[in-house]
């Protein structure tokens, strides 16, 4: 029998639905630019407002990292109820005036309450974009597409850490700029207002992609009459009836993004500590690292996730997060005793790749075993979730944690191992175990 979405179809959906992730993992990249760019400025605003590691925490992970994934669910429940179009040009507008006003602002409450109003603005992109690229392929390309638009984070981290760091060593070069409106500006203030301007940019091309999108996608057309037909179904209820599995997707997908973005957080800080490196020295190699490294493992994740998946049921799928878990524990470990840049470098590249590869896997999953009514705000939730610990919190333990270890030059490099060892651990834990007790139901229901 044929599937309902037919090889002339999958045809026609293809180019139309790769441009249309193409813009969105555009404006991802934009996104994750301004989310990181603050992570190169460390040290100048530290200097500037006389703050502690654990306040730049504060800044990295709970201001931003809390609003960006608490604030998805609503952005999730606009996206479905509202206009998915609507829900990402209003947030990409937010994120972009608010990124800018974290180089206008002058003290640190007003940093505070910008990085507040990224996070809130950039909460409305992944949960309706991972449903609209859903309606635009069949269900044997998704995890494909997902991963090419998570790539669009990897290419902003990058990107972020290799133009922000030059951007900075060239404006410091210049140095403070006297304003009509702000007063003096220090060129970590102007960096903020430069890495503003592209998403506003961005608006106008997206809004057009997004409004051909509603008129384009053969797939969501097949799917139409079923999305029409389908019954009313609860958020909540549906989580807890595949509350197993959902938990073991959350949790380990939770542990992989702690080390991740303890890395992206923290590791140009330790290299201007250890090794007395500026933005512009770190930024380069850095953001080649990012790029690279992680592009590979999710395009690979997602590759391997559609192997598993042509072949054995969808929780099979989550042997590659559980893969990526066990392999990146020594390295995370062996952070505690790098002492080269060079080698930390390496660490870095591997780690990056391996926390990365099931970005777009962990989405796909969700998509393909949630009601299509839900599906923005299931998704809101698993970003809610990751994003409270890999992002929210993980930062912020690192910078308490630095009170804890040993004082010295190495005392942040020992706080990312530490935190970014535990959370790997975590996810090995819960999806072995998990992994474990499917594998025992599925024989014990062919026996």
């Amino acid at each position: 029998m044929n599937s309902p979405i037919n090889q002339p179809v999958v045809k026609k959906v293809q180019r139309w639905a790769w441009i249309l992730t193409t813009v969105l993992a555009l404006a991802m990249v934009v996104s994750v630019i301004d989310r990181f760019a603050l992570s190169l400025l460390i040290e100048p605003i530290k200097k500037a407002y006389g703050i502690t590691d654990s306040q730049i925490g504060l800044l990295q992970g709970l201001a931003f990292g809390l609003f960006y994934a608490v604030l998805g669910l609503p952005c999730g429940w606009l996206a479905d109820k509202w206009s998915r179009k609507g829900t990402i040009v209003v947030g990409l507008l937010i994120w972009s005036a608010a990124t800018a006003a974290c180089g206008l602002t002058t003290t640190f409450v007003g940093l505070l309450a910008s990085r507040m109003l990224v996070g809130a603005g950039e909460a409305a992109l992944a949960p309706a974009a991972y449903a609209i690229i859903h309606d635009q392929f069949p269900r044997t390309m998704i995890n494909r597409a997902l991963s090419l638009f998570q790539v669009g984070a990897v290419i902003g981290a990058g990107t972020a850490f290799y133009i922000v760091g030059a951007m900075y060593d060239y404006l410091k070069g210049i140095g403070p700029v006297v304003t009509p409106w702000f007063g003096t500006l220090e060129p970590w203030q102007q960096t903020f207002v430069a890495v503003a301007l592209p998403g506003l940019v961005l608006t106008p091309i997206l809004w057009w992609v997004l409004s051909r999108a509603e008129d384009k996608s053969p797939v969501a057309m097949e799917r139409g009459n079923a999305k029409a037909v389908a019954p009313q179904v609860g958020t909540g209820r549906y989580m807890w009836s595949d509350r197993t599995f959902i938990a073991a997707l959350f949790i380990g997908m939770s542990g992989l993004l702690t080390m991740n973005y303890a890395l992206l957080s923290w590791l140009p800080s330790i290299f201007a500590r250890e090794f007395a490196w500026t933005p512009g020295q770190i930024g380069r190699p850095y953001g080649l690292i990012v790029l690279v490294a992680s592009s590979l493992g999710m395009l690979i994740g997602g590759w391997a996730a559609d192997r598993i998946q042509s072949s054995q049921p969808e929780v099979g799928v989550l042997r590659v997060p559980l893969t990526a878990a066990v392999i990146g524990l020594p390295f995370a470990a062996a952070l505690l005793f790098t002492n080269t840049p060079m080698l930390l470098l390496g660490l870095a590249a591997v780690l990056h790749a391996l926390c990365t590869c099931s970005i777009g896997v962990a989405p796909a999953l969700i998509q393909l075993r949630t009601p299509a009514l839900i599906r923005s705000r299931v998704s809101a939730v698993y970003v809610l979730a990751v994003n409270i610990c890999g992002l929210a919190i993980g930062p912020l333990l690192v910078g308490e944690m630095t009170r804890l270890v040993p004082q010295g030059t190495e005392a942040l490099r020992t706080s990312v191992a530490v935190v970014g060892a535990a959370a790997l651990l975590i996810s090995v834990a819960v999806l072995a175990s998990y992994t474990l007790v499917a594998r025992g139901r599925t024989a014990a229901a062919m026996s």
